[in-house]
């Protein structure tokens, strides 16, 4: 399940896409109160931690370890309850699932999904992980499945697709941590919502390929009235948002999660014109093409083309976005690039940023020049590609590797140093022998140093050794010297030989 729930954090990219505010009575946490839409806690005034969410004076306590399934005609209703599920939770055929005034926590290893005609209801409840991390909590509708939430608190993605429909009265769906927004609504297919007096994070569409898309002068904000196929004057398109007295936020923050809107396009798009607007993303999704940008930049407005994809003076606040199947994509002096990428597809990236990483069946090569990777990625599903050139991580712990999620994955990490000698001013050292050893001291590799000083070796790297140090020893005569590599060290590696 862990790979199940890992994958459709990635697919939210090729299909979409986490600080809670308070339920509908606002929690002072500054001894100002405000009303929003939703009655939602001011984000930037303080942060309420997941914990604290829900708590109800009730002795009732249920918990299951095991995947829930409600079905056929079934009715279940669970009430004044506080409620733990460790696995999934499935609603499909005509079966009917009811929360009322009960807290609801999910486990890491639990999603919920309704599916069929299946309908989930939420009545003056709390949704939430059994964590204060709120990335892992996911709906995933499907098939006529509903998704009803009324009075109600919750997080953190909320996908709906094929005829799925979402019911959102008087509820909040969105939460704040300094380095992550959470709350995502996303439809695609023909999916429905409609949300009135709630307060949600972001919006996520995915177009279809005949879509004919126009929109100009959207930002997060109020919205009073607003109808996505109308305000937006989609055509070929059979999903829509309609919102009633809602907030959608729009304190952004750099690759961190679901605020605004983000929107997901295919290459070959009919026609998709975004004017005097603001995203939180956009992600273009290729197949087997040759692509290539210069300059993007996040938060400042500017224009952008593609085939028949046209941003005008309009700004990425978040993330820009390159799901690649296949193909080759040159990408120089840009920030914000995520990249989901599949197959034996290439990547380049010079004087770049890249705050998203998700690589997925991909088996082809990844060269950097200069290049910062920095916030997440998700190594997993059926990797077996090389990675090289000259980079640094930068907002990962190197002990732990956190928030990097690998999983089922191969890279060969191809690295390259530079050795110099103090005799008595600095010189490039050649014919020095290169030896890579892993944690049990067996040699891996050798090389030896050009006469510029550079030499080059491989680590293969897997789900069994991808958080170990390796040693690299470098030797001339009587000189001598180690270091410690792993995974994230960059490149180039400098050494002094004495």
């Amino acid at each position: 399940m862990i790979l199940k729930r890992v994958l459709i954090i990635a697919l939210i990219g090729s299909l979409a896409v986490g600080a809670f505010f308070g339920t509908r009575k606002v929690i002072d946490l500054t001894a100002n109160r405000s009303k929003i839409f939703g009655e939602e806690t001011l984000v930037q005034r303080g942060f309420v931690p997941l914990g604290q969410w829900g708590k109800r004076d009730t002795e009732r306590r249920e918990s299951s370890r095991e995947v829930i399934v409600i079905g056929a005609e079934e009715v279940r209703i669970i009430k004044d309850t506080d409620f733990f599920q460790k696995g999934d939770i499935i609603v499909n055929g005509n079966g009917k699932l009811i929360f009322e005034n009960s807290v609801v926590e999910m486990s890491p290893q639990g999603s919920i999904f309704v599916r069929d005609k299946g309908e989930i209801v939420f009545e003056s409840s709390t949704l939430k992980p059994h964590s204060d991390d709120p990335r892992s909590l996911y709906v995933n509708l499907s098939g006529e499945g509903r998704f009803v939430f009324n009075d109600s608190q919750g997080i953190h993605m909320l996908i709906a697709s094929e005829s799925a429909e979402i019911e959102m009265n008087n509820s909040t769906w969105a939460f704040y941590l300094p380095d992550f927004r959470g709350g995502g609504v996303q439809v695609r297919d023909a999916a429905q919502a409609n949300i009135t007096n709630s307060t949600i994070g972001g919006l996520a569409v995915e177009f279809p390929r005949d879509a004919r898309v126009d929109i100009r002068d959207f930002e997060a904000g109020e919205f009073d009235e607003f109808n996505m196929k109308k305000d937006f004057n989609l055509r070929n398109v059979d999903f829509n948002v309609v919102l009633e007295n809602t907030k959608i936020l729009g304190d952004y923050y750099e690759g961190g999660g679901e605020r605004g809107l983000s929107i997901f396009a295919p290459s070959g798009i009919r026609e998709l014109k975004i004017s005097d607007s603001e995203l939180n993303k956009f992600v273009l999704v290729s197949t087997d093409e040759n692509i290539g940008f210069d300059g993007l930049k996040l938060g400042a407005a500017q224009d952008f083309s593609y085939g028949n994809i046209r941003l005008i003076n309009s700004k990425v606040t978040s993330q820009w976005g390159f799901f690649m199947h296949g193909g080759r994509g040159t990408f120089t002096n840009s920030k914000g690039l995520w990249f989901s990428i599949y197959d034996d597809a290439e990547l380049a990236l010079k004087n770049s940023e890249m705050n998203r990483f998700d690589p997925r069946d991909f088996r082809g090569v990844i060269d950097f020049e200069n290049t910062i990777w920095k916030n997440a990625g998700a190594i997993i599903s059926n990797n077996d590609f090389t990675w090289r050139g000259s980079w640094f991580a930068q907002g990962f712990d190197h002990e732990d590797f956190q928030p990097l999620i690998w999983d089922d994955s191969r890279v060969s990490r191809e690295f390259f140093l530079d050795v110099l000698g103090l005799d008595p001013e600095p010189m490039f050292v050649s014919a020095a022998k290169v030896e890579v050893f892993d944690r049990d001291d067996k040699l891996l590799s050798e090389a030896y140093t050009n006469n510029t000083g550079r030499a080059e070796f491989s680590i293969l790297f897997d789900d069994t050794n991808y958080k170990e140090k390796f040693t690299v020893k470098v030797t001339k005569g009587d000189g001598e010297i180690k270091y410690s590599v792993d995974f994230l060290t960059p490149t180039p590696i400098k050494l002094i030989l004495k």
